[in-house]
């Protein structure tokens, strides 16, 4: 694309990622709505049954709750169905608690979608999540520019697109794509804020960051490396004290999002929460289970619920030391591509790319934090963040998506400069 404005080489980067994305929705072989994804589109039910009241009758048995459920899912889901597999379809009540373990944004989104479509309900919804997917392809190449030039913000736009797990995950209705974008979004307005010296640019990110705490609960404490990345951005260019307004005007929309969530949430649990009280603790007590290597069990030994967690971990120190190194291998040795399908390379074949992304990676965030750690912290703080939560609690292959985006940016600088 050499002689071609950075605004065309931006077109061309975003059509070839629509392209890729497109030829896999209707060539490629698409995963069924099930597992994890199951949960969030029974989620968006509960929510419609807020607004229809047509199937919210009384009720005294379960099986009449899981009719209620039904109802919804007759009259709202038009072609493909959940793939229930080896779970009992959801009863009404269920639906509407998994809006207190997700978050309620995503199947709010999906749910509106839902009651607008008149057929193929989830054709529509994997468009939806594509549309996410090339904003946050567009934010990749906004905030590499920005960080380090235009050659590799258009070879990490590049890289973006054409990562296979990102295409597969936009059809499986999961919460990866939309929280990958709404954190692209507060670290683009965060810079931009500061490269700018607009405050405005902050209300956004604070905006962006709000609606994280109702999307994904691992997206929770964010907020946390991204102000820990602003101090340290912003630093050689204002002092601490002039600071304080951008933060101000950050945390206005984000406190004003997480109070009133609170408040619904605590007034659900009568306790002070944003998410189900109880599935922190479930979660905890999988992730750290030594024997059966932190994986989220249907099925798990005699008095697994009842047992002390740290007097588990301390009788076998060693077997929990090895089980956090699986879990750190588990989330960045293998990429989102549980059910190894093909796409232009063999599954085998995209796993080697995904290596060789993560290793150069690595090595790009290495030569990032030496040349110009300002621009290095928010890849390095935003990966810190996500792998530490992940190797405490569960912990798979497509956790690492919310940080790729920004190691490909690495990435990138790391082939600029071997080049």
């Amino acid at each position: 694309m050499t002689g071609l404005s950075f605004r065309k080489q931006i077109q061309i980067v975003l059509i070839i990622s629509i392209l890729f994305r497109f030829g896999f929705l209707i060539f490629g072989d698409i995963v069924p709505v099930m597992w994890d994804a199951r949960r969030y589109v029974g989620a968006s039910i509960g929510l419609i049954s807020y607004i229809d009241s047509s199937g919210d009758v009384a009720f005294q048995t379960e099986d009449q709750d899981r009719e209620r459920f039904k109802h919804y899912t007759d009259k709202y889901i038009q072609g493909e169905q959940i793939e229930w597999l080896k779970y009992q379809p959801f009863t009404l009540t269920e639906a509407r608690n998994e809006i207190f373990i997700g978050g309620p944004l995503y199947p709010l989104a999906c749910g509106l979608l839902m009651t607008l479509s008149p057929t193929n309900d989830f054709f529509v919804l994997r468009l939806f999540n594509m549309f996410l997917d090339l904003l946050a392809n567009l934010m990749v190449l906004w905030i590499a520019v920005r960080l380090i030039g235009e050659k590799s913000a258009i070879i990490a736009g590049l890289l973006y697109a054409l990562y296979f797990p990102f295409t597969l995950l936009t059809t499986m209705m999961l919460l990866e794509s939309s929280t990958t974008l709404l954190m692209l979004v507060a670290i683009y307005y965060m810079i931009r804020g500061v490269d700018e010296k607009h405050n405005n640019y902050f209300l956004y990110a604070g905006l962006a960051s709000g609606l994280l705490l109702l999307n994904k609960p691992t997206a929770l404490l964010l907020v946390f490396p991204f102000i820990a990345s602003f101090i340290w951005y912003a630093k050689s260019e204002m002092s601490y004290r002039m600071m304080i307004p951008k933060l101000v005007k950050f945390f206005i929309p984000f406190a004003i999002i997480g109070i009133y969530w609170m408040s619904v949430a605590s007034f659900k649990y009568g306790e002070l929460t944003l998410r189900d009280p109880s599935y922190k603790e479930a979660n905890l007590r999988q992730s750290s289970n030594i024997i059966y290597e932190g994986y989220d069990l249907d099925k798990v030994e005699k008095e697994f619920w009842k047992y002390s967690i740290t007097e588990h971990i301390s009788n076998d120190k060693l077997g929990y030391v090895g089980l956090l190194a699986k879990k750190f291998e588990r989330m960045w040795s293998k990429s989102a591509n549980d059910f190894k399908k093909p796409y232009i390379l063999s599954s085998s074949g995209w796993e080697k790319v995904h290596l060789f992304l993560v290793l150069s990676g690595l090595i790009g965030l290495i030569l990032l934090t030496v040349n110009n750690s300002r621009a290095a912290v928010w890849i390095l703080l935003i990966a810190m963040y996500y792998t530490s939560i992940h190797i405490i609690f569960h912990s798979v292959s497509r956790y690492s998506f919310n940080v790729l985006p920004l190691l490909f940016i690495a990435s990138s600088y790391f082939f600029v400069k071997l080049y």
